[in-house]
């Protein structure tokens, strides 16, 4: 997907204005029919195991009727998930009011089973990235990036543009603006002519991606490409001298409570950063939690608000209402007061998802084992029914 990049503001006025979550689920319906649904990094290779210190904190479950949902209704979801009348769902997660109050699980997968999360991976390492410049490895995202990609060939002599490449900074590869000629969503998944599985198939996907030629003026047309988000684990690990995945459980997972995971790694042994992490789904609702608390947890600051603030700030306007912010999706749409909200969500292939309405105290999270296009079709239908079992 390639777009021209125009600005637009951010409401964060109406963002903040708790009105009634059946108005906020409403405007989900409208985020998921709208069709801003991609295809975000398939199966590559073999899994890396990640532990953790324990980590204390688990979910506090609450009755449905308690948090404003019909129960009967939420029944009604469940069988209709169950016997798959909304394609191959695996999990579905809400929670309400910092309680969980409701959780399902399909088709093998329980409570504690590891998820592959796809592209919602590109989400949750943004927030590494934001934590690595509050802590001041990382002036802000205006550096130059090839200062941060020691070890690797940042002027490939196949390429002449190097006027571009000086241009680069940690925005453009945040916003997907970087310019590197690359098409992942113009060809399926699995042809030989998409540049993702062309990545996957090299024996470096860092260089591979480094080896693209630039296209376009940075900041100037938004590309999706989850190669260039695999640079983040470079600029992670050379900014704190740690591996991405120890980064993570240091900084970020086990002060949220995320004791288990699994991050895949490329051949070369770099944690995927695009695509490469295997999260419990009680796990994504915590980090969806944590960005609805503006990045507080327990009275502490994980991710600082601005950093969040940043990220589901729309930088990239791209058909529509759609918008691309720092790693995270969104859509602009309206409440039933007519306000302007840009609703944010991280979205990995196959049908994983975080919604995550920021203000209102919830927090939806699906999981599938889909092809993309069936994922995209019956998830509006679910969130529809929510928004239905929803009773102010």
């Amino acid at each position: 997907m390639k777009s021209k990049i125009t600005s637009i503001p951010l409401f964060q006025n109406a963002v903040q204005n708790k009105r009634l979550c059946k108005s906020v689920i409403t405007l989900i319906t409208v985020l998921v029919l709208s069709g801003i649904f991609i295809a975000c990094g398939g199966n590559s290779n073999p899994t890396g195991s990640g532990s953790q210190p324990n980590a204390e904190f688990d979910w506090t479950t609450a009755p449905p009727e308690e948090n404003g949902f019909n129960p009967d209704l939420l029944d009604t979801l469940t069988k209709k998930l169950g016997a798959g009348q909304f394609g191959r769902i695996t999990s579905l997660l809400i929670v309400r009011n910092g309680y969980l109050v409701y959780e399902e699980y399909f088709r093998g997968i329980k409570r504690d089973s590891l998820v592959q999360i796809y592209s919602c991976t590109k989400s949750i390492v943004s927030a590494l990235i934001g934590i690595a410049i509050y802590d001041g490895k990382i002036p802000d995202v205006n550096v130059s990036l090839l200062d941060y990609l020691d070890g690797y060939e940042c002027f490939p002599k196949n390429c002449h543009d190097s006027l571009f490449r000086e241009a680069l900074t940690l925005e453009h590869l945040l916003t997907m603006t970087a310019g590197f000629e690359w098409d992942e969503m113009n060809v399926p998944y699995g042809n030989a002519l998409n540049s993702y599985n062309q990545m996957v198939g090299s024996d470096d996907w860092i260089q591979f991606t480094l080896n693209r030629p630039i296209v376009a003026k940075p900041g100037t047309v938004f590309n999706y490409n989850t190669g260039l988000s695999g640079l983040m684990a470079i600029v992670l690990q050379n900014v704190s001298g740690w591996r991405v995945d120890y980064y993570a459980q240091a900084k970020l997972f086990k002060y949220i409570g995320i004791d288990t995971f699994e991050w895949r790694k490329s051949p070369t042994g770099i944690p995927i950063t695009g695509s490469g992490l295997k999260l419990r789904p009680r796990d994504m609702a915590k980090f969806g939690w944590l960005y609805s608390q503006n990045g507080v947890w327990d009275g502490d600051t994980i991710v600082p608000e601005s950093w969040i603030n940043a990220s589901i700030h729309p930088h990239c306007v791209l058909s529509g209402d759609k918008a691309y912010g720092y790693q995270w999706w969104m859509v602009r749409v309206t409440d039933d007061q007519n306000n302007p909200i840009d609703m944010p969500y991280a979205l990995g292939y196959g049908g994983q998802h975080i919604f995550v309405p920021k203000g209102f105290d919830l927090v939806i999270v699906v999981t599938a084992d889909d092809d993309q296009d069936v994922a995209e079709t019956y998830i509006g239908g679910i969130i529809n029914l929510i928004g239905q079992a929803f009773t102010p």
